[in-house]
């Protein structure tokens, strides 16, 4: 469709946005991965069909993102965050609320990983304790958490 000709035909795209786009799936995303190396920011929020592993190829090859939304990507977890937390030093701000697969290891990562961070939302991610708000709240004075 439509996405697949953005992505390989597009490759300086710097700011690429398929919010809600329901059609984006593993495929375009892995496009995404070969073809396009320059985002800056990546909005692919409510693209619930997007696993880890494309997704995860994405951020390695893009590694001066500044703003990724992961809203309602119900499939991505620590595994993605670890991965951020590696490679994404430039990262300022970060949403990956409504997911279930996060939890306190991967948005510690993170945090610790990526030093420009200044936003991170994390609504309605079950698995991240009451303590680990608290002690990120404390330690990161300087992001603006919103859980």
């Amino acid at each position: 469709g439509a996405s697949v000709k953005i992505v390989s035909s597009c490759t300086c795209l710097e700011k690429l946005s398929f919010a809600g786009c329901h059609l984006v799936d593993d495929t375009t995303v892995s496009m995404m991965a070969t073809n396009l190396t320059r985002l800056v920011e990546l909005d692919v929020s409510g693209c619930e069909s997007l696993s880890e592993g494309p997704l995860g190829n994405v951020i390695i090859n893009n590694t001066s993102l500044t703003a990724l939304n992961l809203y309602a990507c119900r499939k991505v977890g620590n595994k993605t965050l670890r991965k951020i937390g590696a490679t994404c030093r430039r990262l300022e701000a970060l949403t990956i609320s409504q997911s279930n697969k996060v939890n306190d290891k991967g948005i510690m990562q993170v945090v610790t990983g990526c030093p420009c961070l200044k936003s991170l939302h994390a609504t309605n991610c079950k698995n991240i304790s009451d303590d680990a708000k608290q002690l990120l709240s404390i330690q990161t004075p300087w992001v603006n958490f919103a859980f």
